[in-house]
Parts: structure tokens; C-alpha cells; sequence
């Protein structure tokens, strides 16, 4: 899903939308092996790793607040669907908008996105899922500048389309992305 403002007024509502947290973002992501809790929070400090200085190898590394270029990062999940054990449909949701945030926590608590060629993790990755990063932006829910809300849903690419027929996901198990985390607004 992507955003584009038609006007200045519309582009600077959008950029304090976002500041100011009043949008929800829906990721859907095949991550290696399945997370337990099913569904759960993972919170923690993050920074680029030094030495990365270009965006084809920065990455973010673990750390403590007090370290230089520390910054919190929260993101909420929910195992949509379970491929026995050796991959999951995971639904993420950022609270907080860290680069790769959502790669970087996936990989920390173990379950790796599947493709991913930064972040790793020591589960094996299923026949099949080794190609292209299996992370999509689904769904966005945003205040529409004139009253009310906007609420846009992306179809999955073809990529992750096939990755689902392959681990034997249905779409039509999570109809609203949204629905998964309203306990949590």
C-alpha cells in the first residue's frame, strides 16, 4: 500500500497523521518455523549496525538505550495460519515506524521472515520459500482529511500469492487485517 498526497495541504494532514500515530499499517509476512505466543508484542531497542553506510547493507543491530542511535520499536503480531510448525501466515502491525523493524523483530524472537537476505535465523527454510523476501504492506487505515476514515488493502503480489498456495494458505482467513488487533487499540 503507498499514499500519495494530490495537494500540499493533503501531503502535510498525511505527514502529521503518521507522526502523530493515527494510522494503522497491516503487514502480512511467511515467517520460518511458528511464533509462540500466537500472538504477542515484541519490544526493544534497535540501531544501525556501524560500518553500513549505504541502504543495500544497512542493518539494525540489538542494544540499550544509552547506546548512540538507540531507538524504541514495538511491533504487535498474530499468527494468522500455521503450515505444521515449519512456516507461518504472520500479520504484523508496527506501532512504532523503525527501518526494516519488522524484519529485524521477526528474526530476534526466531522466525525469520522467509527470503529474507539480511535477517536470519537458524530454522530451516521450507522448499519453495527461498526466493523473493515474503513481507507485504497489506492493508492501511488512515483519518480522511474531509471526516471519517480511509481504509486501502493491497492484493497480495504474485510472489506471495504462490508462497501461500504452496504452504497451503487461504486469504479469505483473515477477510479484515484489521480485525486481528482491535483488542490491542
Amino acid at each position: 500500500c503507498l499514499v500519495l498526497a494530490r495537494h500540499p495541504r493533503a501531503a502535510a494532514a498525511l505527514g502529521e497523521a503518521f507522526r502523530d500515530r493515527d494510522t494503522d499499517k497491516i503487514y502480512w509476512a511467511i515467517v520460518l518455523g511458528s511464533p509462540r505466543p500466537k500472538v504477542g508484542e515484541i519490544r526493544g531497542w534497535m540501531r544501525k549496525a556501524p560500518g553500513a553506510h549505504d541502504a543495500d547493507r544497512e542493518m539494525m543491530q540489538r542494544c540499550v538505550q544509552s547506546d548512540e542511535g538507540a531507538v524504541h520499536a514495538i511491533t504487535q503480531y498474530a499468527v494468522v495460519s500455521d503450515a505444521a510448525g515449519r512456516a507461518a501466515w504472520v500479520a504484523l502491525r508496527p506501532v512504532t515506524g523503525r527501518t526494516h523493524q519488522l524484519r529485524f523483530h521477526m528474526a530476534e524472537i526466531g522466525h525469520a521472515i522467509a527470503g529474507d537476505p539480511k535477517y536470519k535465523c537458524d530454522r530451516p527454510t521450507p522448499n519453495g520459500l527461498g526466493g523473493a523476501l515474503l513481507l507485504h504492506a497489506r492493508a492501511l487505515r488512515l483519518p480522511h482529511p474531509s471526516g471519517g476514515e480511509l481504509k486501502v488493502m493491497a492484493p497480495l503480489p504474485k510472489h506471495m500469492q504462490t508462497a501461500f498456495d504452496l504452504m497451503g494458505f487461504d486469504t479469505r482467513d483473515a477477510r479484515d487485517p484489521f480485525e486481528l488487533f482491535e483488542a490491542k487499540r
